[in-house]
């Protein structure tokens, strides 16, 4: 794990007027910093009093203590936006799509079979999400973000829920065909690889629950840029 990383992802969300704290998985023992440990992230009462929380870590095995700070703030309204490894935690959690805690979805390897790192074309699904303004031209809002995953293929348990996430107002990012002719809007990615890089049903990129204020996603948007109108992190 590169540290440096994650210091870099904090300097980004500062430049939208946030005053971050990065909080590490540690050995109990002796209180390194250590990516593989499961078990103990200290610190974490911290998330009671702050405004937004950002996940990035894989999925912890965290004791009660901890992990009832994150449910806190989820239960609260406070936003949340799981980015990647943090989108899989909020999914695997029951979080997302947050139907009563049901776990509706997964995130599961790549169609491709591969880890994909590249960048990705995206159009911002929805207005019900304070992470996401989609107020571009004519209404809709598109961007570029990368993705770095071997496990980011978003699917349901049934293909019957896909409609109740549109239904909901749930999707929150597709993908894009990278393929833009002058002034037209990105077409849909359709499911073609690797516009669709992991094969997502609907070519979904990210979603959030229905009040909006939780969002998980598999691109990172703390590096973004227009593609071609502009939509960015509010």
């Amino acid at each position: 794990m590169n540290i440096d990383i994650f210091k870099q992802r904090a300097r980004n969300c500062s430049t939208h007027g946030f005053d971050c704290t990065v909080h590490f998985s540690t050995t109990p023992e002796t209180g390194e910093i250590e990516p593989n440990e499961q078990t103990n992230i200290p610190g974490l009462e911290e998330i009671d009093a702050a405004d937004v929380l950002v996940l990035f870590l894989r999925f912890r095995e965290l004791p009660d203590e901890q992990m009832e700070h994150i449910v806190r703030h989820v239960e609260a309204g406070k936003p949340v936006i799981g980015i990647c490894n943090g989108f899989q935690v909020l999914v695997r959690l029951g979080i997302l799509p947050g139907w009563e805690g049901e776990k509706a979805a997964s995130l599961i390897e790549n169609v491709s079979g591969k880890f994909e790192d590249r960048w990705v074309h995206l159009k911002v699904e929805t207005d019900n999400c304070p992470f996401l303004d989609g107020s571009g031209e004519n209404g809709e809002s598109y961007l570029q973000a990368p993705v770095a995953q071997r496990e980011g293929r978003f699917v349901l348990r049934d293909k019957e829920l896909a409609q109740r996430l549109l239904e909901n107002g749930q999707v929150a990012l597709t993908y894009r065909s990278r393929e833009v002719e002058g002034d037209s809007e990105p077409k849909a990615a359709a499911g073609a690889y690797p516009d669709n890089p992991n094969g997502s049903i609907m070519d979904i990129a990210g979603i959030c629950n229905e009040k909006g204020n939780v969002l998980g996603l598999m691109p990172c948007l703390l590096y973004t840029s227009p593609s071609p109108r502009d939509a960015t992190l509010s």
